[in-house]
């Protein structure tokens, strides 16, 4: 379980994360969704202990993630702006996160490399961006995490590989109890596998809610029950609406 309360986080004046708090059970596929700058990424590097609260508390299962190096273990992050050692291969890639990740599970990884035909001998700058994610989005499967947070990762990856990835994380949730939070701009690359949505607007939570709920109240509206529909309608309603563009 995590429980993430009344959380900010400033960057000198500005306030990045403001009095966030979220409570997320074991198991939950939840998608956090926003514009860019919405403060999604610095949520994310908070939930997975790469930065620290200014202010607020974040435990999982009731342990606080500060300073608690065997509860990172049970966490990965997937963070939008991937880094790799400059010359590493992918099998390079693999024996650095077994350092860190005593569940790394050697022969899954392999063998998902060969599913997605990458050789481990392949140096990770030669890749594509897409390529890049496959592997790091692999690493973290063979790492079978309690938590799986994840920033952007579907971005430049081929749409049927996409749906494989989205099929494994399903598998991880159902198999293993696995709790997933997926980060995104964009509402469709999320809206086929999470089951409930967090909207962020201008740093603050404006929305946390049951899709399905969602979807079924804009039918007993009569309001269009596609997900992005009903995010806008919710932002409209909240006071954030569209873009003055009548000077164009």
């Amino acid at each position: 379980m995590l429980e993430v309360q009344n959380v900010t986080k400033r960057y000198d004046q500005k306030i990045a994360v403001d009095n966030f708090s979220l409570h997320i059970e074991n198991g939950e596929i939840v998608g956090l969704i926003g514009a860019n700058g919405a403060g999604k990424s610095t949520c994310l590097r908070m939930l997975s202990g790469v930065i620290l609260p200014d202010e607020g508390s974040i435990r999982y299962d009731d342990r606080l993630l500060k300073n608690d190096m065997q509860l990172r273990q049970q966490l990965f992050f997937f963070p939008d702006e991937l880094f790799f050692f400059p010359g590493a291969t992918i099998k390079d890639a693999a024996s650095f996160y077994k350092i860190f990740y005593p569940s790394f599970d050697t022969e899954v990884f392999e063998k998902l490399c060969e599913t997605f035909e990458l050789s481990l001998k392949t140096k990770i700058v030669k890749l594509s961006k897409g390529m890049k994610r496959q592997v790091m989005m692999i690493i973290g499967i063979s790492i079978r995490p309690a938590y799986f947070i994840l920033d952007e990762a579907f971005d430049g990856i081929d749409s049927v590989v996409k749906v494989t990835f989205k099929n494994i994380l399903e598998k991880l949730v159902s198999q293993y109890n696995t709790t997933v939070i997926i980060a995104s701009h964009n509402i469709r690359e999320i809206e086929d596998i999470c089951r409930r949505v967090v909207l962020m607007y201008q740093s603050k939570i404006i929305l946390d809610s049951d899709i399905e709920q969602l979807k079924t109240e804009a039918e007993q509206n009569g309001t269009d029950t596609g997900l992005e529909a009903i995010l806008i309608q919710k932002l409209e309603g909240a006071g954030y609406g569209s873009k003055n563009i009548s000077f164009i």
